[in-house]
């Protein structure tokens, strides 16, 4: 008798100990450690809301994912290959990814058809491709995120909330975009005014307007001229003409919100990450013709006040916000805006 209590014991502690240990290994298994920069983690409200978490780790058991930079710390990617757009409050908003050619306008229209966005969106995509087609820029392409439907038991749909308001953002890529050859100067005074142009100066980044260097050394465009053809000289030609190009991505951010009579863009704003600059001079020298090129690496992001928090100020505004960037080279202002 007594040896069948022992027995029983010891099948009893057994039992126990085998669930107290699958119980801890399985937790274990739900909690995953994240310590690389890349990452961040995120949960799932109730309403079906991605909310951001300042964690190390992420539990499984609590509707908590871990979601990777896609895109230039704009959009993230969740395992299931979901994308979230981080909004610059203290949620991620879930969004659709479409991509496709800025030359290729037929499919553009038929996609704009599909989806719905709003007017402003339309409008620039078109601007975009129009562009495009112009410049026969067969490298320009477009990455378009917006909103996605969420799993929520409501019956409206709130994207992510700020300041007690419903907010939806969507995200327009464009990726290596131009601005095409741009004339600083034509005429007999090129010359003159070529050797004062040093810098392609960033204006729309808030009070500070940073200033590039379009040649390597620092040097003016004249001079710059003079060295790549061997000291040549020009004295200033009804032909002649001084041109600037920048390649770049763009990223353009529209932020609707909801102030009680439906969704309304309250802000949009802007960001470049500029590639490369190119000048072109033509100078009439002596008896000929002379030209000279230079192309310059950049590869810096430039954005305006409020790209990285619009429902900020969209939130707490009557009239909308609409920032854009813009560069100047001497008398000449071109804008990034597309």
């Amino acid at each position: 008798m007594g040896k069948r209590l022992k027995i029983k014991r010891y099948i009893v502690l057994t039992i126990i100990f085998v669930m107290i240990f699958t119980t801890t290994v399985m937790a274990k298994e739900d909690i995953k450690q994240v310590g690389e920069e890349n990452y961040v983690i995120v949960s799932q409200n109730e309403n079906g809301q991605f909310v951001k978490s300042e964690n190390k780790e992420v539990d499984l058991s609590k509707n908590q994912y871990i979601a990777t930079v896609e895109l230039d710390s704009d959009i993230y990617k969740l395992e299931d290959e979901r994308y979230l757009l981080d909004t610059g409050t203290d949620f991620y908003q879930l969004v659709e990814r479409f991509e496709f050619n800025l030359i290729d306008k037929e499919n553009l229209i038929k996609l704009l058809l599909d989806i719905n966005v709003e007017k402003e969106v339309k409008d620039s995509l078109i601007n975009a491709s129009n562009k495009a087609i112009s410049q026969k820029n067969f490298e320009a392409k477009t990455v378009l995120y917006i909103p996605a439907l969420l799993d929520t038991k409501g019956t409206l749909t709130s994207y992510y909330t700020y300041n007690g308001y419903d907010c939806k953002d969507i995200l327009v890529y464009n990726y290596n975009v131009s601005t095409g050859y741009e004339y600083v100067k034509v005429g007999s005074s090129t010359w003159a005014v070529a050797q004062g142009v040093y810098d392609l100066v960033i204006l729309g980044v808030g009070s500070v307007s940073p200033e590039l260097s379009l040649f390597i050394g620092a040097v003016s465009a004249a001079t710059h001229f003079m060295n790549e053809t061997q000291g040549t000289v020009a004295s200033g030609h009804y032909t002649d003409f001084l041109q600037v190009k920048v390649v770049y991505d763009n990223y353009q951010k529209y932020t609707s919100v909801d102030k009680g009579y439906g969704y309304q863009i309250g802000a949009t704003t802007h960001k470049i990450y500029l590639k490369t600059t190119d000048t072109y001079e033509y100078h009439f020298a002596g008896s000929n013709g002379t030209e000279a090129y230079s192309n310059k690496t950049i590869n810096k992001t430039y954005k305006t006040q409020y790209y990285d928090t619009p429902a900020s100020f969209a939130t707490t505004h009557v009239y909308p916000l609409v920032e854009s960037l813009s560069f100047e080279v001497d008398s000449l202002t071109v804008d990034f805006w597309y």
